[in-house]
């Protein structure tokens, strides 16, 4: 059992803050984007889908940083609106990524204090990943989310439940 929770936590822990600055996003809503950003690269766009009100966090991954929580070569926290809630989904874009490995993983923070919450047995609130094939039942592995970036990928679809 302590094993278990042992597993679950590290599993938990792979969302943290990193710097950010704060960026307009056209003109009705703000999104928090991380400073870190590249020139030239590619482009990683998508939709993410979700049922629930509250920010939506999301981090461009590597597999080095993917075990360090809240981080990302890249993050996003877009604020979710009245129409964004009608649709049920939002878009997002990371520019001038570097050809490699990455995954993306997110989460909504319905509370609104700008964590992802855990429960004894995984996270209370909805969250999400770029998985490839089948959801795993375990804790998921960098292997399980990561993609090749050698050109823009802009059909990207993620459900945060």
């Amino acid at each position: 059992m302590i094993r278990r929770i042992y597993s679950v936590c590290l599993c938990l822990l792979f969302l943290s803050t990193t710097h950010t600055i704060w960026a307009q996003d056209d003109g009705q809503r703000f999104i928090k984007q991380d400073n870190t950003k590249q020139e030239g690269g590619y482009t990683i766009a998508g939709s993410i889908s979700f049922e629930n009100t509250g920010n939506v966090y999301i981090y461009v991954v590597t597999e080095q940083i993917f075990s360090t929580p809240f981080t990302g070569i890249q993050k996003k926290i877009i604020a979710i609106c009245q129409e964004d809630i009608k649709q049920g989904k939002i878009s997002f874009r990371f520019d001038g990524i570097q050809p490699g490995i990455y995954g993306i993983r997110c989460f909504q923070d319905v509370n609104g204090n700008g964590k992802l919450d855990r429960g004894m047995f995984g996270p209370k609130e909805p969250w999400g990943m770029s998985w490839q094939g089948e959801k795993p039942a375990k804790c998921p592995s960098f292997k399980d989310i990561s993609f090749d970036v050698t050109a823009d990928i802009t059909n990207m679809i993620i459900d945060v439940k």
